[in-house]
């Protein structure tokens, strides 16, 4: 039997409009089989999971749940830069 030794990836998420989507969002990755740890930073629109299975499957279930995974070489402002984010922050 061939075991994969688990793999820490690190993705920058767009879309993400509070704190409850990222720990929905959260929730819904942890449900994925083979993903052991799933965390969101709202603030920095990171994702750190690590997993067992495909990166793809993943990336999948991201941009199912209506989500978008930014590109590495795309500049991925601070929330406070974002407007629809700041007024999300000060509505509450």
């Amino acid at each position: 039997m061939n075991q994969t030794q688990p793999i820490t990836t690190i993705y920058l998420l767009q879309g993400l409009d509070c704190a409850d989507c990222a720990a929905k969002l959260e929730k819904k990755l942890l449900a994925v089989p083979g993903v052991i740890t799933a965390t969101i930073n709202f603030g920095a629109g990171k994702l750190t999971i690590t997993h067992e299975n495909v990166a793809t499957d993943i990336m999948n279930h991201i941009q199912h749940s209506g989500y978008q995974i930014a590109n590495k070489n795309q500049e991925h402002p601070p929330w406070w830069k974002n407007k629809k984010h700041l007024t999300t922050s000060i509505s509450g």
